[in-house]
């Protein structure tokens, strides 16, 4: 059964954000990634702003649970 995963990487980590996404794909599932999904000038640094950003967040991360 593919799995859709979430695959968010702290800022530490950041350069192996597409390794990660590649490594999930391989693997058969699909991978989600927020940072990707809700781009920082678009959403938190733009017009939609923090709380409503982090809102969309937490449902993503309820769709992905639910997923499994």
């Amino acid at each position: 059964m593919s799995l859709l995963i979430y695959c968010a990487t702290p800022s530490r980590i950041s350069e192996k954000r597409e390794s990660i996404m590649d490594f999930v794909s391989s693997q058969g599932h699909g991978p989600f990634h927020p940072f990707q999904a809700f781009e920082y000038e678009r959403f938190e640094g733009g017009m939609v702003g923090r709380e409503r950003t982090m809102e969309f967040c937490r449902r993503a991360v309820d769709i992905v649970n639910c997923a499994t």
